[in-house]
């Protein structure tokens, strides 16, 4: 079994789902329009597409990275009165920059959550993350 693709577009459905979920909150910072890949581009070979608002991963491996330039650490104080949440891993590549993102919002008295899981980028830290995620997404969408 391939764990990539699929956790790619576990991924991408996801982050399509809760952009759905919450775009009507007047915080969201909306990344996907729902309709096209406007504003992204493919990385790494894969062959996406959007269907009924979804994200989907056709065929190959790969990922989007969007096209505009977001530096939360740079633009730490345009989340003032943002809906914040950071979720890493003990074991993943890029939990150090989490914890200093985590620090930056602390120093500008931004309000955030931060939740460490157990693991790396794995299939497993992922589906633990899911119910985390859309129970932070339901609570803010009903404020």
């Amino acid at each position: 079994m391939r764990i990539t693709p699929v956790l790619t577009a576990l991924c991408l459905l996801l982050g399509s789902g809760l952009t759905g979920l919450a775009a009507h909150h007047k915080n969201t910072i909306q990344v996907f329009n729902g309709k096209n890949l406007e504003g992204w581009s493919v990385e790494g070979g894969g062959q996406f597409s959007v269907e009924k608002g979804v994200l989907k991963l056709n065929r190959g491996t790969g990922w989007l990275r969007s096209k505009d330039t977001f530096n939360p650490i740079k633009e730490v104080r345009d989340l003032r009165g943002k809906s914040v949440l950071l979720i890493t891993a003990d074991a993943a590549f890029d939990r150090i920059m989490n914890e200093n993102f985590s620090a930056a919002l602390i120093a500008a008295k931004v309000g955030h959550h931060i939740i460490t899981l157990e693991g790396a980028h794995t299939f497993p830290v992922v589906q633990e993350s899911l119910p985390v995620v859309l129970d932070f997404v339901r609570n803010q969408t009903d404020q």
